[in-house]
């Protein structure tokens, strides 16, 4: 596909080169007085990126709506680098000592077979570091731009109780969940993970767990949520080069993923789960320390005393689906549970909720959710 010709950014290259810039001058105006040719006019690709100092802040500057698009780009500008006019132009090269000196950059990464491994490098860091974070937050504001109302919220509540039988308790567990994952700047030790246990079949278990998390990041049906279904192993980071999803998305799925001996790592999963950051280490790159949200969605069909042994322990809410819900296909499954969501942050709690919270959780998360209901 033939890209849009991209016109040059004066400012950018003045600023790039330390030109200076006298009053009521504009910054062509500036370049004009240089008297460079037109033919040795820099390339206002590479202009762009040497003027954010190096690719990787380029990256988080851009408006790349995936991964794949950023990786593609940069690749293209290390392609427009290689076979720069610059790289043959001895006066261009006195002329503008940055652009050349990435263009040699490019070239080196270029004879050393390189390209598109320093691409997938870049790219990841910029991503996940920043990128990845605000395209989530534009899809799920969109989702949760409806204001609060208490009247519709416990109508949909409601309904859900109907179809799948759940006590006022539980809903306030599922609200708990959903506006912990809303919260800026939520306090990592009340990080709640919900746990939905069933021993039978067709409970419907994991289509609210996959409903809940696809919209929780911005998915348009459960079947994204299947998407977000992690490994233990990969949340612990057992291995040196995972990437827990704890750092890519709102919420994760961790479907049967507990051990049954938990004697040796639960100590890990307790400190895991109320850490808001982990360290990656990329393969063949560097490492970086990454935002991380545990707010998981565990499903099973054994009972969490079977894996957590603390009688005391709070950072799991179990709710046990023993009764065959009313059967509804997978988008009725999805609007249900998108309609409580969107509005799940009422400014009012009722006596009842209140009641439910002390009978659930301690003080310290008691009060947090009367402080998420009004944010």
């Amino acid at each position: 596909m033939k890209k849009e010709t991209k016109k040059l950014d004066y400012e950018k290259l003045a600023k790039v080169m330390l030109w200076e810039k006298f009053e009521g001058e504009t910054y062509e105006q500036v370049f004009l007085r240089k008297d460079i040719k037109p033919s040795h006019t820099p390339d206002p690709y590479i202009v762009d990126v040497v003027s954010y100092e190096s690719l990787e802040n380029w990256a988080k500057h851009g408006e790349f709506k995936s991964l794949e698009e950023l990786k593609s780009e940069i690749i293209f500008i290390f392609k427009r680098a290689v076979v720069d006019k610059i790289n043959n132009e001895k006066s261009m090269q006195k002329l503008f000592p940055p652009i050349y000196n990435f263009c040699v950059f490019a070239t080196n990464t270029d004879k050393r077979g390189k390209i598109t491994a320093e691409a997938e490098k870049i790219a990841e860091i910029a991503w996940y570091g920043d990128l990845a974070k605000k395209r989530l937050q534009e899809k799920t504001d969109k989702i949760f731009s409806e204001k609060p109302d208490p009247e519709k919220y416990k109508k949909v509540a409601e309904k859900i109780q109907k179809i799948w039988g759940f006590t006022d308790i539980e809903i306030d567990a599922f609200r708990y969940f959903i506006c912990q994952t809303r919260h800026e700047g939520h306090n990592p030790s009340m990080n709640k993970s919900l746990y939905l246990s069933s021993n039978k079949k067709k409970t419907g278990k994991t289509s609210i767990a996959r409903a809940i998390a696809s919209i929780l990041n911005g998915g348009k049906d459960v079947i994204y949520g299947a998407k977000l279904e992690t490994t233990f192993g990969r949340e612990l980071q057992l291995y040196n080069h995972d990437l827990p999803y704890a750092a890519q998305y709102n919420c994760a799925i961790l479907d049967e993923a507990m051990p049954k001996d938990s004697r040796k790592s639960y100590g890990l999963v307790k400190s895991m789960l109320t850490s808001n950051t982990c360290v990656y280490n990329q393969k063949w790159g560097r490492m970086v320390q990454l935002e991380a949200k545990r707010y998981y969605i565990y499903t099973s069909n054994d009972d969490i005393s079977e894996f957590v042994q603390d009688s005391s322990e709070r950072r799991f809410i179990q709710i046990n689906m023993e009764r065959l819900p009313l059967q509804i296909d997978f988008d009725e499954i999805y609007d249900i549970w998108k309609s409580l969501l969107k509005i799940a942050n009422p400014k009012k709690i009722g006596r009842n909720g209140i009641i439910h919270l002390r009978m659930l959780w301690e003080l310290q998360a008691r009060m947090l959710i009367i402080i998420l209901m009004n944010y």
